[in-house]
């Protein structure tokens, strides 16, 4: 089960690991889903680069609802604190980001979970 703690912990972990340390990033578990881009989202980043400050919110597994997509609270963590790193390439609806950042994510929580 996660919580509010555990995701807070995990977060730090992965912005050392990404090497991202000095962004003040919130950390929210929620427990609701909402539509972005015609589909169910399960996490959201909002940045301020000038102020390196985040404000990631993800959504609790238990309330996921997707039989067709696995979903892995870690990936989609790591997910968006890759946006965070790459976030002065941000451009709204890019879609050839969000692949790159799909597959980055991927890649690196196997990686460590090997």
């Amino acid at each position: 089960m996660w919580t509010q703690k555990k995701l807070e912990r995990l977060g730090r972990l992965w912005q050392k690991r990404l090497r991202i340390q000095d962004w003040d990033i919130k950390y929210e578990l929620v427990s609701t889903q909402w539509v972005m881009d015609a589909q169910w989202a399960t996490a959201q980043v909002d940045a301020k680069e000038d102020k390196r400050y985040a404000h990631i919110k993800i959504v609790e597994p238990s309330v996921v609802q997707n039989p067709f997509v696995p979903y892995d609270f870690e990936m989609a963590l790591v997910h968006e604190l890759l946006h965070v790193v790459l976030w002065k390439l941000h451009t709204t609806g890019n879609t050839a980001e969000e692949v790159a950042i799909h597959q980055l994510s991927q890649a690196l929580v196997e990686g460590y979970n090997e």
